[in-house]
């Protein structure tokens, strides 16, 4: 494993990150573990996983996952992966992306202009989203956004990261 030092992260002590890999083993409880095989039991060297990012990113049981691990902070007991780099050897595509909102009916899309045509780099923003943020058009927007899936066309915004009203 090559572990990385981060000097200019405001932390209290130089936050140490390590490159880990493994296979996925999914708890009944939504969170995972990387463990270096399939069959593997828990061990206190497992790599913990949030419930978030195994749903952000549709995670399944067995996916063999790259990723970047902090060590455990104060009354947690494992390395916890922070950045997700490769998911079954396929490079993890999530960009950050900025735009203005233009809004559909109950669905929004991120634009580069506030008057500009529709295009597929466009990124959906859903309904929910637009709920949760009360977000109104033209909104200058930053996401991060994971690209289509088999059936969709667009980009799709994971999070909103900021919203500034103009």
């Amino acid at each position: 494993m090559v572990e990385k030092h981060l000097g200019n992260q405001p932390t209290a002590a130089n936050l140490t990150l390590k490159e880990v890999s493994g296979f996925l083993h999914l708890s009944p409880h939504g969170y995972g573990f990387l463990r270096p095989t399939l069959e593997a039991d828990s061990d206190p060297a497992d790599i913990y996983l949030s419930h978030t990012q195994i749903r952000r990113f549709g995670l399944r049981q067995g996916d063999f996952i790259n990723a970047q691990a902090r060590p455990p902070k104060h009354a947690e007991r494992y390395w916890a992966a922070v950045r997700l780099e490769r998911i079954n050897h396929q490079p993890n595509h999530i960009k950050t992306a900025s735009g203005y909102l233009h809004l559909e009916k109950t669905y929004g899309f991120l634009r580069p202009a506030t008057n500009a045509p529709s295009h597929l780099d466009d990124i959906y923003i859903a309904p929910s989203q637009i709920e949760r943020f009360s977000l109104e058009a033209d909104s200058f927007i930053d996401t991060q956004a994971r690209p289509p899936k088999e059936d969709e066309r667009y980009w799709a915004a994971l999070s909103i990261e900021s919203v500034d009203r103009r």
